[in-house]
């Protein structure tokens, strides 16, 4: 029986192994896309400030 126990915990160790190496991976993706998020947030603003700017201006030359 020790031999079956054995085996079985090298086998849950590997699966801890591998969730771990998974997780971190996704963790990782996560960081990437919440940077690249908060660059596209600000590239927003940006063109609704132009937008605003472009809205005066035209209504300036009316």
């Amino acid at each position: 029986m020790e031999d079956k126990e054995k085996i079985i915990y090298e086998e849950m160790k590997e699966n801890l192994v591998d969730i771990n190496m998974q997780r971190q991976r996704i963790l990782e993706t996560r960081k990437k896309l919440n940077k690249r998020m908060r660059t596209l947030e600000k590239s927003a603003k940006n063109v609704n400030i132009e937008i605003v700017k472009l809205k005066r201006k035209y209504k300036e030359k009316i």
